[in-house]
């Protein structure tokens, strides 16, 4: 008979008997429940996004269907997931750590201030005790690609009526209600990334011809210069060279801090994003969105180029260069 001392622990007494006439022994067991199961709060330990197609971003041209994406999640406990899949198109300002964290993560005072983007589809689905499950993306007619550019899909999930993870306000002196703190996770949740292209990217090829093409094998930057100071009323462009065997290159442009302001990734198709014909076609060029300017204010930034080959592994990267706006004629 199984004697219960808590909620999570009981224990029997096992007989052990002698084939040699000697005394039987009469050992107590304890079992502790752990892992997943009953009172155990609800809580993701690792999730991971894929397409399914062994390839961390996908290149696709414009009207080409997408493969069906998905989400591996494993947790403890057992409750109810819900959430939503939201889409970042080409130009929208990216997502900060802080916003791919899960709603449980916060503080209920800052619970519903993470950037918000387009709904692709809601979810809402039973965990069972497993502690791991594939969670299916939505249909892919409800992924956009209409534009070109880098796109992320993100995965958010909302806090679960979990009883197990509830808090009781009035137990802590910290008014009246019960704060919901089910499917948190201790990480910033990952996100996907595709690029929609007009067809003239191919994998490992440039559209430059072979004698314009320069032979490299590490970055230059062309533009902007080291400690650039950047009109306010002008785009701002990115140039740099091409190298040997690259298939990719991202573009990155943070504070001083280290925190994220633009990650664009670009397709080696030697094709410059302007209309400006003086640039050499062994180069790239990328124009910001019109936000960075809002996102840089007054700040010293910098950015760097890292180029890829068709495996995703690094093969050179740049030095950081600084830059910042000049001041608007009405600024003193």
């Amino acid at each position: 008979m199984a004697i219960e001392l808590s909620p999570t622990t009981f224990f029997y007494v096992r007989r052990f008997t002698s084939t040699v006439s000697a005394r039987d022994e009469y050992v107590p067991v304890t079992i502790r429940l752990s892992g997943n199961g009953a009172r155990v709060p609800l809580s993701l330990t690792e999730v991971k996004l894929t397409w399914g197609v062994g390839k961390p971003i996908l290149f696709v041209k414009t009207d080409e269907k997408l493969p069906r994406f998905q989400a591996e999640i494993t947790y403890t406990g057992t409750g109810r997931l819900k959430g939503r899949w939201e889409l970042v198109k080409p130009g929208e300002a990216p997502p900060e750590p802080r916003d791919l964290l899960t709603e449980a993560a916060l503080p209920i005072e800052e619970r519903g201030t993470q950037k918000r983007y387009t709904e692709i589809s809601r979810f809402n689905i039973y965990l069972p005790p497993t502690g791991k499950i594939i969670l299916p993306g939505p249909e892919v007619w409800r992924v956009d690609e209409s534009l070109n550019g880098l796109y992320l899909v993100l995965l958010r999930i909302e806090a679960s009526d979990d009883k197990e993870g509830d808090t009781n306000l009035a137990t802590v002196g910290a008014g009246a209600g019960v704060v919901h703190g089910g499917a948190v996770a201790g990480f910033s949740l990952p996100v996907l990334k595709y690029y929609v292209s007009n067809g003239t990217y191919r994998p490992g090829a440039s559209s430059a011809s072979p004698n314009s093409r320069a032979a490299s094998t590490s970055l230059t930057q062309l533009s902007p210069d080291e400690r650039a100071i950047l009109p306010a009323d002008e785009p701002v462009n990115f140039t740099w060279s091409l190298i040997d065997n690259a298939t990719t290159y991202r573009l990155e442009v943070e504070d001083l801090q280290g925190h994220p302001i633009i990650s664009a990734i670009l397709p080696n198709q030697a094709k410059p994003t302007t209309s400006d014909a003086t640039l050499p076609t062994n180069t790239l060029n990328y124009r910001a969105p019109s936000w960075l300017k809002d996102k840089l204010g007054n700040t010293v930034a910098r950015w760097r180029v890292i180029a890829f080959d068709q495996q995703n592994n690094p093969l050179s990267q740049s030095d950081w260069r600084t830059l910042r706006l000049a001041k608007a004629a009405t600024q003193k």
